[in-house]
This record gives C-alpha cells, structure tokens and sequence, in this order.
C-alpha cells in the first residue's frame, strides 16, 4: 500500500480496515505527532485496528499517551516502528504502560530514542509482565551499564521474551510485499529468507503463519529458492566489481617490480640483470594486455631462451611462471571464484617480491660494494661497445670507469687496514696507519691510475711498491725494523718506520757511513 504522508490519510485507512499503516518521516521533514496523528491512533482503539503500524522518524511529542492508550486497547496490533522519535525517558514512561497492558503486541523498535535509565527501568518492568511481546530493538539509546543490566534481568523474569537484534528495514520490506504494497524489488524478500540477518526462522511466529497463508508452502519454498540465486548473483557482482580493481592493483605493483629491475640495470648493467628485466616487463605486460601476440611472442621468447641455455626443465619452469602471471586471465573463463582467488594470490606474490627487491635495493644503494659492482658493470660495457664499434669514447669511458674503481678498491682496503691495525694496536696502530701505510695506499692509488693509463706497466707498479715498504732488520742499534715506509722528499731519502717495542714512528734516515740516523720519534 502506498505511505500515508498525512495523518488524514490514516485515518482513511485504518477507517478502511488496512493492516499495514505507514506515517514515516524522512531526515529532511520528520513528521510531529500532534492532535490529528493522536486522533489517527485512537482509532486503532475502535475495532479497526492494523496489524503493523510505522512511525519510523516522528516526533511523538503529546502523542505518547495517545499511541499508548491505542497500543493498551488493540487486539490486532502485532508490530510498532517508533524508530528515531526522541521519545526520551517520560515518553517512554507512558510506552511502557501500553505494553504492559497489550495482549497482541509482539514486536516494538524503540532504536534512538535517548531514552536512559529511567526509561529502562519502565521497560524492564513491562517487559517482565507483559504476556505478548518477544521482540525489542533498544539499541543507540543513552542508557548506561546499569540500565541495561535491568533489561536483562527482565528477560530472565519473562521467559517468553528474547532481547534480539531486530532487522526492522528488512522485515518492513517483507510486510509491505506481503500486504499489498506494490513491491518493484521482489528479490529483496528472497535475500531476507535466506540471509543470516534475517533468516525466516527468526520472525514472529505470528509473521511467519501470515507468510504461510498469504504464499503457501510452495511459492515460499520457490521465494527461497530465488532468492539463494539472487544472493549468488550478488556475491557475483562483488567479485566482478572487486577483481578489476585488485587485478589493477597487481599491475601496478608488477610495474613497480619491473621498475626496481630497470633501476637494477641501470645501477649495474650485467647479463644477469638485463635478464631480469626482460623477465619482469615481460610479466607485467602480459598481466596488462592478457592474451594478444606480443605478450605471446615474449613470454614465448623467454621460454625458448630457457631451453637454449639451461634445457628442458628451465623452459618448462619458465612456461608455468609465464603462465601463473596469466592465470587469472585464464581462471576467470571457466569460474569467476577461481578467477578471484587466483588474482588475490598474485597480488600477494607479487607484493611480497616487490617488498624484498625495495628492501634489498634501500640496503644496498650507496655502499662501497654496490658501486664497485656498478663501475665494474659500466666498465666491462664500456669496453664492449669499444672493441664493437672501434669508437675512441668507449675506450675513454672505460678508462674512466677504471679510474673510479681504482679509487673504490683503495678506500675499501685503506679502511679495512685502518680499522684491523687500530683494533689491534690501538693508539700505535693509527700511527703506524697514518704515517706508514696511509701514505703507502696514496702512492698505491696513484701507481694504479697510472696503469690504467698507460703511463707505466703492471709489472713496474708492482716493483715500485716493493721498494715502498721494505723490512729493516739488525741495525745497528740493536734492534730492526720489520716495517718501514720509503720517503722521497725529492732533496733527500728517509723511512718512517715501526718501533713496536716503543709503540712509536721513528722518522729514520740510513747512509753508507753513518748508519741510521733517528730524524724524529712520532
């Protein structure tokens, strides 16, 4: 039946004999419960009473003892909406009167009406005496601890009655399907028969009798068969409008693995990593474009490139991850929840590597180790293009390339020299470091660049350096030396050299005629 928007209009059909009666507000003009509402309830009190009436957002106001009064004297009255009314505590007073003396009323909604402790306390008494009622909905209200405590304890006084979470929308829609409402959504009352919020099994007996008599076992049997398909239709469309999304997702992610490969390349531009690359743009095409003949053709590729260098068994795994970061593709032909559970465990194997490749990457950028591997990649790819093209600037890029790995490897080795002779020797290890061997590994740097130069051979670098650091054992001031640093000032030759037994430097010159002459003691 269509809603009441006037209290007038109720009248006419409670005077009319209607059992389902509508007087809802809405959240822009909620209705006021004044003398012509009160006058529309008093006439449930004169033999032509609804079974189900909704007030849902009124404003009760004076009303409260009217709806009351009608509440006390309906025989028919099975179910009340009140449902966001400010009815409050001294509303609630006189509500609680009428459902005390009703001997019809099964089922009330009193969600969000402030109503506190005072008002609890009235319920708690009506609810233990009450003879009828079984349902109450008293949920957003303002009562505490011990106002609900009371409530409780009246379903303990009344066994009858069950304090149960009432689907009120739902069973709103029932009724107006079952009392000639012109229902455009009769898949709603399938769902509310099958769905655990509102399984029939869980209305008002006297609401499930008038279900049976108004649809008969038959059609109701029918009613849920429809609706277990209009549930699964539902759950379809979820997984229809989800996948998309977490299929985008996994592109994206896929996207930002083939990223950090690409920046992996670029950072060290060897076969391996190059490789790798191929592999992950390759991945996240396919799972962009699905099936079209360039994912084919480069998935195929690699699968061939796997036979080639490592045999079957490779290419055999290279075709199942091929496959794996299509499958959702595939899955989603034969069964949408197969197609679903496959794309949620590649976005979580996707993630998981795209996590692992910006950890390691974030640990490593920067180091010592990851930029000698860099220019030692760039190096090697310099020369390459050299020798390929015959093209002087490779050659000179290459040359560069050496010279900063000459520089890394210096300052890798000075630093571990440094920390081993410090640890070991503590103040006298920094000397010996820093007047011995720190000069030693400049001159080291420095013969290296020369190398890489042309400048001198490898086999003359390393001579020199020989005659760099040289032993100086049993002179003749009882003791050697068994490290000693050569210094050539250009003027004159002289030694820095270990006086462990001193735990000092000694800046030391050596002639034919003299000996050893101690210039300084460091």
């Amino acid at each position: 039946m269509p809603k009441c928007s006037t209290a007038q209009e109720a009248i006419t059909q409670i005077a009319q004999g209607c059992n389902y009666v509508d007087i809802s507000g809405d959240w822009k003009s909620p209705n006021e419960i004044r003398g012509a509402v009160a006058q529309a309830l008093a006439e449930i009190t004169k033999g032509k009473s609804p079974t189900y009436v909704n007030l849902y957002r009124n404003i009760i106001g004076p009303g409260a003892w009217a709806l009351a009064r009608a509440i006390a004297q309906s025989h028919s009255l099975l179910s009340i909406n009140l449902r966001d009314n400010k009815i409050r505590d001294s509303g609630t007073l006189a509500l609680s009167w009428g459902i005390r003396a009703s001997q019809s009323l099964t089922s009330i909604d009193l969600n969000n009406n402030e109503i506190g402790d005072v008002g609890a306390q009235a319920l708690a008494e009506s609810i233990a005496q009450s003879q009828s009622l079984t349902f109450i909905d008293l949920g957003q209200n303002q009562m505490s601890g011990e106002g609900e405590a009371l409530i409780r304890s009246s379903q303990q006084r009344n066994p009858m009655f069950c304090i149960r979470s009432h689907p009120h929308i739902v069973l709103n829609k029932i009724r107006q399907i079952l009392f000639g409402a012109e229902a455009k959504e009769p898949t709603f009352l399938s769902l509310a028969l099958v769905t655990k919020e509102a399984s029939i099994t869980n209305l008002p007996v006297e609401i499930l009798q008038t279900i049976r008599e108004v649809l008969g076992d038959t059609e109701l049997a029918a009613i849920t068969a429809k609706g277990v398909q209009a549930l699964k239709v539902k759950r379809d469309g979820q997984i229809q409008k989800w996948q998309p999304r977490i299929h985008k997702a996994s592109v994206v992610l896929q996207g930002a693995s083939s990223a950090l490969d690409g920046f992996k390349l670029f950072q060290e531009p060897t076969s391996n990593n190059a490789e790798g690359f191929g592999i992950s743009f390759t991945y996240w095409y396919s799972m962009y474009s699905g099936f079209d003949q360039l994912s084919i053709g480069m998935n195929a590729a690699l699968i061939s490139r796997a036979y080639q260098q490592e045999g079957f068994c490779s290419a055999l795994t290279q075709s199942a991850a091929s496959m794996f970061m299509m499958l959702p593709t595939v899955l989603t032909v034969i069964s949408p929840y197969a197609g679903f559970a496959a794309t949620l465990v590649l976005k979580a194997h996707i993630g998981y590597n795209v996590i692992s490749k910006a950890q390691t990457v974030y640990q490593e950028y920067g180091t010592d180790a990851q930029q000698l591997r860099s220019y030692a990649a760039w190096k090697d790819m310099a020369e390459w293009l050299s020798d390929s093209t015959s093209m002087g600037v490779f050659s000179t890029k290459a040359q560069e390339y050496d010279i900063k790995l000459n520089a890394i490897k210096i300052d890798i080795e000075s630093q571990a020299l440094q920390k081993t002779l410090i640890e070991k020797n503590g103040d006298f290890g920094a000397k010996l470091y820093e007047h011995i061997y720190k000069p030693f590994m400049e001159s080291k740097h420095k013969l290296l660049d020369e190398v890489t130069f042309a400048k001198t051979t490898k086999e003359e670098a390393e001579n020199t350096l020989k005659d760099k650091l040289v032993s100086m054992p049993g002179l003749d001031r009882g003791q050697g030396y068994d490290v000693c640093r050569l210094y050539d000032s250009g003027d004159s030759v002289s030694y820095f050299c270990s006086d462990e037994a001193n735990k000092a430097v000694d800046h030391v010159s050596v002639s034919g005629s003299s000996g050893v002459t101690v210039l300084e003691v460091l």
